[in-house]
């Protein structure tokens, strides 16, 4: 879900700049929405949809460790949905609680961290590896800074590479990379060295840009104290 128990509640992604509003409506409407309903018929919790979108982001990031980056994906993907549902779902139904905002946001870091953890394992022996460091410290960077800058009563949803995103590019990019990788594969003589060159890029992508976000958070924090300490912020 989003980085904390607000979007746990409204179930959306707040300030969602770098997904287009149509695929977001599309994906709403046509994939969420039956979904939703058919889980509030069956009952099934907002805590469950939450702990079963962590296991899947597991074994998700066991797939990356062990190179089925098209399996890992896909998985993020699905869990995806998951980790959407649970805040409208709470919404609809009136589950709505502190309790399982919290567990959301706790699950929510867990996730981003074993699934960084898994392609870490995956490229050890590699330079993608500190890529892969960076967007990891991006990614908790990210969400620490909301955290903390709410904590102390500053609204802070700013900057471009929120935690939709590095799902939605982080899922996308593994199994786009899968189908480049294997339509390369009868032009090489060795293609297990082929490597991953659009799910390397991504995670470039990510780890620019979400620490891009981190920083541009922090200056933001530190301006609104600014003013407000001045008296120009209410």
């Amino acid at each position: 879900m989003a980085e904390t128990k607000d979007a746990h509640i409204d179930g959306r992604y707040p300030g969602s700049k770098m997904l287009a509003s149509a695929i977001r409506n599309w994906w709403i409407y046509r994939i969420i929405l039956p979904i939703e309903n058919t889980c509030i018929s069956l009952g099934i919790t907002p805590n469950q949809l939450t702990i079963l979108g962590f296991l899947a982001n597991c074994f998700a990031a066991l797939a990356f460790y062990n190179g089925y980056f098209f399996l890992g994906g896909t998985i993020i993907v699905l869990a995806g949905n998951l980790d959407f549902l649970d805040g409208r779902v709470a919404r609809r139904t009136g589950q709505v609680s502190t309790y399982g905002g919290y567990l959301d946001s706790v699950l929510d870091r867990y996730t981003d961290s074993i699934l960084f953890i898994g392609l870490a394992g995956y490229f050890h022996e590699s330079w993608v590896l500190f890529v892969i460091l960076l967007a990891l410290f991006g990614s908790i960077m990210v969400s620490y800074t909301r955290a903390k800058a709410e904590a102390i009563g500053v609204p802070c949803k700013v900057g471009l590479m929120q935690r939709a995103e590095r799902i939605f590019y982080l899922g996308a990019g593994a199994i786009l990379s899968s189908f480049v990788t294997t339509s390369l594969m009868p032009f090489v003589e060795d293609p297990e060295q082929l490597p991953h060159y659009v799910l390397i890029t991504i995670l470039g992508i990510i780890a620019i840009l979400a620490n891009a976000t981190a920083i541009y958070r922090i200056w933001h924090v530190i301006t609104y104290l600014a003013r407000q300490q001045s008296g120009n912020e209410p």
